[in-house]
């Protein structure tokens, strides 16, 4: 696996997501990769009927608000290392390393997608903890770019973020589309010394009984990856609430699983396992749709 190369960050000067920006440029250092920090502003809706010196007014305002988020990215990555700056992208911008800042105007649900095609990760912050739903912009990078999603809670603390996945990551294994490529997008983030935990929930009522499973072990293990695997029999708790137990019982620094395995409106209306992950967990969740 060649790792990590690109990472798209979504900030948008708000404090609470500093983490996650913390996460991506500790990552960046950890993989020798290139971090796109990406701030969207909605545009002007046509239904205000500004005149033209107040949507010019507008215009700045939002100019001079995406040159403060710039500083702030600018200057949280000198904490990482005083070269790491490498300015406003466009287009015509190409760096192999480093961190570079693009303020874009759109719609976040058509533009954040867009751009995360061609990254390697994205990393965003999970909102305060009472938040209902997920934002848009967390559900349009899960569900339509195609990337796997880094989800950091925004109280989160660690010394070392860029050795995220150095040491016990823990993943939820089901046999499901969804597992697999998870596995396959974790797979070049995993580091040498990482153990890797596969947690495999029996559900009530399914047929499947995913424990006795050699095959992904052989497949994994080509990867050079022996993981250690915990078979669960589902008891009065529910699968997430399960995962994210085992989880921090391995001591696990971030949890990955497939997300939406059922339709997506559907479990965001009743529930399900990833609305649950998506609420409560207090790990990073390195998630794949």
């Amino acid at each position: 696996m060649a790792g990590l190369k690109s990472i798209l960050c979504l900030f948008d000067g708000d404090d609470r997501q500093l983490p996650a920006l913390d996460f991506a440029l500790g990552l960046s250092l950890r993989h020798q990769a290139f971090v796109h920090v990406l701030h969207v502003s909605e545009p002007i809706d046509p239904f205000l009927e500004l005149n033209p010196t107040q949507e010019a007014n507008l215009i700045k305002t939002h100019s001079q608000f995406a040159d403060s988020v710039a500083w702030a990215v600018h200057a949280r990555s000198q904490k990482f290392g005083k070269d790491l700056w490498r300015g406003r992208l466009n287009s015509k911008s190409f760096c192999e390393t480093g961190v570079g800042f693009e303020a874009l105007t759109g719609f976040s649900h058509k533009v954040i997608p867009r751009v995360a095609r061609t990254n390697d990760l994205i990393v965003c912050s999970k909102p305060l903890s009472n938040a209902a739903t997920a934002p848009d912009g967390f559900m349009s990078s899960l569900s339509r770019s195609g990337r796997p999603v880094l989800l950091v809670p925004h109280e989160i603390n660690v010394p070392n973020p860029g050795e995220l996945f150095d040491a016990n990551v823990a993943m939820a294994w089901d046999r499901s589309v969804q597992a697999t490529r998870t596995i396959h997008n974790l797979l070049p983030c995993l580091q040498s010394s990482c153990q890797l935990h596969l947690i495999s929930v029996a559900e009530h009522g399914k047929k499947i009984d995913v424990r006795n499973d050699p095959a992904v072990l052989y497949w994994l293990r080509r990867h050079n990856v022996t993981p250690t695997v915990h078979h669960i029999e589902q008891d009065y708790r529910g699968v997430g609430a399960i995962l994210l137990s085992k989880a921090q019982d391995v001591g696990a620094s971030v949890l990955a699983a497939g997300a939406y395995g059922r339709n997506v409106v559907v479990e965001r209306l009743i529930g399900g396992t990833t609305i649950h992950l998506y609420r409560q967990s207090p790990l990073p969740l390195f998630l794949t749709h």
